[in-house]
């Protein structure tokens, strides 16, 4: 879902080696830039962070799986 929403809302391939199915979850995960993604709740919480992005925000797989999104940028001035 990841791969398909990125190409659909950009028109570009979110990698641009074109690896095979069976290793792009871990080439997604491995890459050199964050790559997030969250649900469609009300309050949306994080469903996926692939290494970079918990790296940057300095947390768990498991403690930012439970982050609701709107946690994870500044509050408009």
């Amino acid at each position: 879902m990841l791969v398909s929403s990125f190409k659909l809302l950009t028109g570009k391939n979110v990698l641009a080696s074109g690896c095979d199915i069976d290793n792009i979850s871990r080439e997604i995960f491995f890459a050199l830039f964050a790559v997030m993604s969250h649900g469609l709740e009300v309050d949306p919480v994080f469903n996926y962070a692939n290494q970079c992005a918990l790296d940057l925000f300095e947390m768990t797989w498991e403690d930012f799986i439970k982050l609701p999104s709107r946690l994870s940028a500044e509050a408009d001035s």
